[in-house]
């Protein structure tokens, strides 16, 4: 039998869309107890990962707010009090 290192893990989900880990998956990406993993796709291999902190979220965002906005010059010019009622 051959074998190239990779695992095959079945993980379940609930009706409420809940997963339910193997704990020996967990274990291999060190999350105890609570924990978040991120999942990602790139040409066709997913790619599950542990989340270390953060950080690791910083720039996921589709909105970029160039360095240099000005807060509050944009609210003076785009703000109508109207729009508040």
């Amino acid at each position: 039998m051959y074998y190239d290192g990779f695992m095959t893990y079945t993980i379940s989900i609930s009706d409420r869309k809940l997963g339910y880990f193997p704990e020996v998956l967990l274990k291999k990406l060190n999350i105890k107890g609570k924990g978040k993993i991120i999942v990602s796709q790139d040409n066709g291999k997913w790619t599950i990962r542990p989340v270390k902190n953060i950080s690791e979220f910083a720039g996921k965002s589709k909105i970029k707010v160039p360095q240099d906005f000005d807060y509050r010059k944009y609210m003076e010019e785009n703000f109508n009090a109207v729009d508040r009622l």
